[in-house]
């Protein structure tokens, strides 16, 4: 019976750290979209004179994939003729982005969260009139609404178009597709 009981106490216990273990885990990951960034700002420039412009604001995920989504929205873009600005949000950011024709913000999903850094630049915009916004979220779970819960960040505006990327760098090749038929539509 003595037996019995030890071999359940190291039971326990095991599920104890183990638990422990994934919720560290867990936590490191949510993390990642609470993380502030400094100014990472690149420009694709256009050929054409007088181009548009646009901006794709994203929170890096623990993987590339934001990343790589966001890249290639962009790229899709500067191929239909805009000039291209990404950044990551922040307190280094204008809240003026008035010139800008298209804006796209994006997020990783953690946990059914998207970014409280990127919420917290969209909630500080002071006119979010641009004549386009694209929303997208990239995660492997996104049944949520993550990207209905990003829109209500633009007040009473309405996202032109809301996008979530569940299949990994698969996704990439959409995105540079959503990001080219954005910038063409009138």
């Amino acid at each position: 019976m003595k037996m019995l009981f030890k071999i359940i106490g190291k039971v326990f216990l095991g599920l104890i750290v183990l638990f422990i273990s994934v919720m560290l885990v867990f936590a490191w990951f949510a993390k990642a979209n609470s993380k502030k960034h400094n100014n990472n700002a690149k420009t694709l420039k256009s050929d054409k004179v007088n181009a548009k412009k646009a901006l794709v604001v994203y929170q890096p995920s623990r993987g590339k994939l934001t990343r790589k989504i966001a890249e290639q929205i962009a790229k899709g873009m500067n191929d239909a003729g805009y000039e291209v600005t990404i950044n990551y949000p922040g307190n280094h950011m204008d809240k003026d982005i008035s010139k800008y024709s298209i804006v796209v913000f994006g997020s990783p999903v953690y946990m059914g969260q998207t970014s409280s850094v990127l919420s917290d630049y969209m909630k500080s915009i002071k006119d979010i009139s641009n004549e386009k916004i694209l929303l997208f979220a990239t995660g492997g779970q996104l049944n949520n609404g993550e990207v209905d819960k990003m829109e209500q960040q633009l007040s009473s505006r309405k996202a032109t178009e809301k996008v979530e990327f569940k299949n990994g760098m698969k996704d990439e090749s959409k995105a540079y597709e959503i990001g080219k038929r954005i910038a063409e539509n009138k």
